[in-house]
């Protein structure tokens, strides 16, 4: 679980040398301060899953395919796809497993 905390002082922390740093060291903090930010949002995705499924799969099976799941729309997303054919892909996918 993310604590608010932590994502606060981590993103004070990098607000202060953005605002101490030069032009490009600035455009550096604000970079990492985005990708800090992605982070912690995709973890807190993650935690929601498996908290809306926690109880619910029986079958290790199950569990390992909502896992693998997760890490291939993780994946996809990073890279920016969103083909419409992606969910049949993936009804595949599963099949195959």
């Amino acid at each position: 679980m993310i604590v608010k905390t932590h994502i606060s002082k981590t993103l004070s922390a990098l607000d202060k040398r953005y605002t101490n740093s030069d032009s490009e060291g600035s455009i550096f903090f604000a970079k990492l301060a985005v990708l800090e930010y992605c982070g912690w949002i995709e973890e807190s995705l993650d935690d929601v899953v498996h908290r809306a499924v926690k109880g619910k799969l029986k079958t290790q099976e199950f569990s390992d395919m909502l896992n693998s799941l997760i890490k291939v729309i993780l994946v996809l997303t990073i890279r920016g796809i969103s083909d419409p054919c992606y969910p049949v892909w993936l009804d595949c996918k599963l099949q195959k497993n």
